[in-house]
């Protein structure tokens, strides 16, 4: 008799499921919290407006619990005492990278209002109203899917400074290189396998 669900076949799966689905909501309450303070700046936000397509939340929980459970199987990676697989940090954020750029879950950027202009440099700094484009929210709006990655990269990676705090994707990349970041995640790195040889080098040069 053949297997009918995930849960009948890997009776684990639900575990995994649920640390990854809690892992995402975490990083999702953060990410909420920035949108609607830039919102704040250039448009009001109704409060009935859901910046989120529920439907896609889920699918990511799931294709990244089945990324990492294949991953874990292919490579022979025991689990911890929790029950869950003991895959790196660098890897289990890249699975979430993946999957958010890919599915895109945030609809923020839908909101913008009908005048907005998008800036993706400045090539003179004596141009103010340039300046005040680019600062005006530091592309989370625009950019609102890539930013969520890197907030759950951040939490993931859980790299902390002297004091002991999770440095956030805005201190684990410049200020001033985050537009170039967001444009490359968008555009050129476009896999998996792009994300984890580049967040193990986030993540070994910050040990």
């Amino acid at each position: 008799m053949g297997y009918t669900t995930k849960l009948e076949w890997y009776p684990d799966y639900e575990l995994e499921y649920s640390v990854n689905k809690d892992i995402f909501c975490n990083s999702m309450q953060l990410h909420q919290l920035i949108l609607i303070s830039d919102f704040k700046k250039i448009n009001p936000l109704n409060a009935n407006d859901n910046l989120y397509i529920d439907s896609r939340i889920k699918d990511i929980s799931v294709s990244i619990t089945d990324d990492i459970i294949r991953y874990a199987q292919y490579h022979e990676i025991s689990k911890n005492n929790d029950g869950i697989y003991s895959i790196s940090e660098p890897v289990r954020a890249s699975f979430f990278a993946k999957w958010i750029l890919k599915i895109k879950p945030c609809i923020a950027d839908n909101f913008l209002p009908d005048d907005f202009e998008y800036t993706s440099f400045v090539c003179d700094s004596s141009k103010k109203e340039a300046i005040k484009k680019v600062q005006h929210g530091d592309f989370r709006i625009e950019f609102c899917n890539e930013v969520l990655a890197l907030i759950l990269v951040s939490s993931i990676l859980n790299i902390t400074n002297d004091a002991g705090e999770v440095l956030g994707y805005d201190e684990i990349f410049h200020k001033r290189e985050l537009s170039t970041v967001f444009y490359s995640l968008r555009y050129r790195m476009v896999h998996q396998d792009t994300y984890t040889p580049l967040l193990y080098k986030i993540f070994a040069y910050h040990e």
